[in-house]
C-alpha cells in the first residue's frame, strides 16, 4: 500500500510527464514551416491537390494571408489549415 509520501511522488513524476510532453509539442509547433504546400494538405485530408486548390481558390481564403503563390506553386499558411476540416466536402 502506497503512504502519502509515495503518492506525492507519483502525481509529481506524472505532472512532469505531462510537462515535458508539452515542451516538445511546442517545440515541435514552433519549428514547423508557417506555408505548406497544397500536396501536403491534400495528402492530410485525404483529398485531391486539385480540390484543394479549389477551395482555396473559391473559399473564404485571402490571398497572402491564408496562401500565397512560391515558384508558381500554392502554399496554405498553417493558421488555415484548420479551416478544411470545417469545409463541407
Amino acid at each position: 500500500m502506497l503512504d502519502e509520501n509515495d503518492l506525492l511522488l507519483e502525481v509529481l513524476e506524472g505532472v512532469r510527464e505531462v510537462i515535458d510532453g508539452h515542451k516538445k509539442l511546442i517545440g515541435i509547433l514552433l519549428s514547423e514551416p508557417k506555408w505548406v504546400c497544397i500536396s501536403n494538405v491534400a495528402k492530410q485530408h485525404g483529398l485531391t491537390t486539385q480540390a484543394v486548390r479549389k477551395r482555396v481558390l473559391n473559399g473564404h481564403f485571402e490571398d497572402g494571408v491564408d496562401y500565397k503563390y512560391i515558384s508558381g506553386r500554392i502554399y496554405i499558411a498553417r493558421s488555415a489549415i484548420s479551416q478544411f476540416a470545417r469545409m463541407r466536402k
